[in-house]
């Protein structure tokens, strides 16, 4: 299962890269990543805030810029 959703996120990337080519903001290859996971059947949060924690204690926040539901983050 793991190695299926890898699959589909690398080869979404692979896509939305090729595509786009490079040079462009940030946040224009975050919405056509999210764009492209979606397409392919993944739930996908952007800009996704996440409590890290170390020895049971909060250390800091951290904002994932793709979260999905399997548990992969990309930023």
């Amino acid at each position: 299962m793991v190695n299926q959703i890898s699959e589909r996120i690398i080869g979404c990337s692979f896509r939305v890269m090729n595509t786009l080519g490079i040079g462009l903001l940030e946040e224009v290859h975050e919405n056509a990543l999210a764009r492209e996971l979606r397409t392919v059947g993944l739930r996908v949060a952007q800009q996704h805030a996440i409590s890290v924690t170390y020895n049971g204690v909060n250390v800091g926040d951290y904002t994932a810029d793709l979260w999905s539901r399997a548990g992969s983050w990309l930023s």
